[in-house]
């Protein structure tokens, strides 16, 4: 019998939630699956090196939110596969996958075992699948990761929103994006100057907003979506282009497939630019970005 690991992210919820991660426990030692539970991130790492150098671990179990499965896909070899049971605010990989807040329905997932190959996003060893940005989102995302004490409200990203939008000083950094041109090919390098940038592995941000329609997740590609140019007034006109999907007819917007992504501040902007990672905050610039084919196998 080969173990479940259940890895729960303390911070994504509150005694509910708590309660779902030991309802899946228990429907999978009905099953018939060890399962074991593990709160912190060492001691998820420790563990899934321990079973998988003896033969023993079945599976990792993500009981969180999308930035819980970033952290457990980076500790997780590419041989072992990743089920969700997503517990987060926005949940944008489950809601691409259609996967339910349903212990029951995780268990069945498990015991069928369907498995999608993905690619990953590669961040200084750190392992993301859906997206990062750097700009006016990343900054939101870092006042609110810095003011945390519990679990976070969509209230808390509007308020954070606010403050931000009257402070922001909108900094430009430089982008290099590189595409394979092929075998025996030297890599091509496209360079843009920005003050908003996505990069996209699976098309889905939060709110539901629509930044890049087409993604695919498989490609051994990544998707690069960027404001050349952005502002306190420009970027309110940016982002009501985006509520109605027309942004990509934007003269300042830009749409790129890449295989690596290099981002720094511009040399002559002052103070530093928040990077986001997966729904959370993933520090300053610069940031390199690489995608890793078929590193993630999701039971789906």
């Amino acid at each position: 019998m080969k173990t479940v690991l259940i890895a729960a992210n303390p911070k994504s919820g509150s005694t509910d939630r708590q309660e779902l991660v030991q309802a899946l426990a228990c429907k999978l030692s009905a099953d018939g699956y060890r399962s074991e539970v593990v709160s912190q991130l060492e001691e998820l790492q420790h563990r899934i090196q321990i079973l998988n150098e003896e033969g023993d671990l079945n599976l990792v179990v993500a009981a969180g939110g999308d930035g819980t499965v970033s952290a457990v896909a980076t500790r997780t070899p590419a041989s072992i596969p990743i089920a969700i049971l997503p517990l987060g605010s926005e949940n944008l990989l489950a809601q691409y996958y259609s996967i339910p807040r349903d212990p029951s329905h995780c268990a069945k997932m498990i015991a069928k075992r369907d498995i999608r190959v993905l690619d990953a996003m590669n961040i200084d060893g750190t392992i993301s699948l859906l997206m990062a940005s750097v700009g006016f989102d990343a900054e939101v995302v870092r006042r609110v990761h810095q003011n945390r004490r519990s679990h976070i409200t969509r209230w808390a990203y509007r308020y954070q929103a606010w403050c931000t939008w009257l402070s922001y000083r909108w900094p430009k950094f430089q982008v290099s994006i590189s595409q394979e041109a092929g075998e025996g090919v030297e890599r091509e390098s496209i360079h843009y100057t920005s003050q908003w940038c996505f990069v996209f592995n699976i098309p889905r941000y939060a709110a539901g907003l629509s930044i890049i329609d087409r993604s695919d997740p498989s490609d051994g590609f990544l998707d690069v979506g960027l404001f050349e140019t952005s502002g306190p007034i420009r970027g309110l006109f940016q982002f009501w282009d985006v509520l109605r999907g027309r942004h990509m007819r934007r003269p300042d917007w830009h749409h790129l497939s890449a295989c690596q992504v290099d981002i720094r501040l511009d040399s002559a902007a002052a103070g530093e630019a928040s990077v986001q990672l997966d729904g959370d905050w993933g520090g300053s610039l610069p940031i390199r970005i690489q995608v890793v084919p078929r590193r993630v196998q999701l039971i789906a």
